[in-house]
C-alpha cells in the first residue's frame, strides 16, 4: 500500500498517515519495497499480546476442546469488532472437510450465527446505528439482505439466547450462543465475547 492508500483507508490526511507509517516502519511493523508498504512479522506480537491479555481465552479453551469432543463439531470463540466477528480461538473437529478460518479471521456479523448473538447484545440505539450503516451483500442464496429481516433474526437471537445460520455465509450451518462475564468467570464487561459451536462453518 502507498501512503495515499493508507490515508484514504483510515480517513486521515496524507501527511498524518506518512508520520504514522514512518513510526511503524521504525518500530519494525512495516517494510517498504517497490510495491509499497507491507506488514512485517512483528505485527503478530501485537495480536499475541492481545490474546494473552484476556483471561477469558484461558478459561474458555478447555471448554471449547470438550465441546468439540462431545459434539464432534468445530467450536470457536469470537468477538464483535466494527460490525464484524473476529475469531480469537478455535478448536477444530477431526474431519476431512474443514473451513479455512483461523484466529484473526473476520467475517460479516449479520450473516453468521456468532454475529447475530453478539449483535443481540447491542442496545436498540446501537443496533439502529449498525443497521443504518450496513450495506449487506447476498453471499449465498440464504443470506438475508433486507435490513428488517436482519433485525428480526438478531431480535430472535436475543430472545432465544442462541442463533442458527443455515448456509448464509458458506454452504454449511452453524449454531452459536452468547458467553458473557457471568458465565465466563472473567472480569471483562465487554458484551461482545461470544462462544459458538459450528459444523466447520462460522
Amino acid at each position: 500500500m502507498s501512503v495515499s492508500d493508507v490515508a484514504e483507508f483510515v480517513g486521515i490526511a496524507r501527511t498524518a498517515a506518512g508520520r504514522f507509517i514512518l513510526t511503524l516502519e521504525y518500530l519494525g511493523y512495516l517494510s517498504y519495497d517497490a510495491s509499497g508498504y507491507s506488514l512485517r512479522l512483528a505485527v503478530l506480537e501485537i495480536g499475541d499480546a492481545y490474546l494473552l491479555s484476556h483471561k477469558l481465552l484461558a478459561v474458555a479453551h478447555p471448554h471449547l476442546a470438550s465441546l468439540v469432543q462431545e459434539a464432534g463439531e468445530t467450536a470457536s470463540l469470537t468477538v464483535l469488532h466494527r460490525g464484524s466477528v473476529v475469531y480469537v480461538d478455535r478448536v477444530h473437529a477431526d474431519r476431512v472437510l474443514t473451513v479455512n478460518i483461523i484466529i484473526g479471521t473476520s467475517l460479516p456479523a449479520y450473516a453468521t450465527a456468532t454475529g447475530r448473538v453478539l449483535l443481540s447484545g447491542l442496545t436498540e440505539g446501537e443496533l439502529d446505528e449498525y443497521l443504518e450503516a450496513l450495506v449487506p451483500e447476498s453471499l449465498t442464496g440464504n443470506t438475508a439482505i433486507d435490513r428488517e429481516e436482519i433485525r428480526k433474526r438478531i431480535t430472535a437471537a436475543r430472545e432465544q439466547g442462541w442463533s442458527l445460520a443455515d448456509q448464509e455465509l458458506k454452504l454449511l450451518s452453524s449454531l452459536a450462543c452468547r458467553l458473557d462475564e457471568s458465565t465466563a468467570e472473567d472480569s471483562t464487561s465487554d458484551h461482545s465475547w461470544q462462544l459458538g459451536t459450528c459444523s466447520g462453518a462460522p
